[in-house]
């Protein structure tokens, strides 16, 4: 049943979601900040709560792999698609939130450097515009 609650989120939900980036920011959002459990309603009606906080996890981790394993060049346009619905996204400045529970030191640090360069490339193409 897990399988099938991971393939409902990524066929149903996921799929309109057009950037890698802002997959992870939605299945991130779904996160409590105080337990670190997943919550979709959608998802535990239909699978449980259990497959569903599961599908979650398993996904966002995920998401976060494929979105380290991406180069520089396909991690800007992916951001830069993320971006161009999002103004008020670059005020941010701690991205802790989007990192999977699971994720190693090394990880988060790759993560978070590859992000602000990223982010401090766009910055600066956008103030030449």
């Amino acid at each position: 049943m897990l399988r099938t609650a991971i393939e409902d989120l990524r066929f149903h939900t996921l799929s309109a979601i057009p950037s890698m980036f802002g997959k992870l920011v939605y299945v991130s959002n779904l996160r409590s900040i105080e337990t670190g459990s997943y919550q979709h309603y959608g998802l535990a009606v239909v699978f449980g709560e259990k497959d569903a906080e599961n599908a979650l996890e398993l996904s966002h981790q995920e998401l976060f792999q494929e979105w380290l394993a991406c180069g520089m060049k396909e991690q800007k346009r992916d951001l830069d698609l993320y971006l161009s619905s999002q103004d008020d996204w670059f005020k941010k400045t701690e991205f802790k939130e989007l990192l999977p529970q699971t994720c190693k030191a090394p990880e988060k640090q790759m993560f978070t450097e590859d992000l602000k360069q990223v982010l401090e490339i766009i910055k600066t193409e956008r103030a030449r515009q």
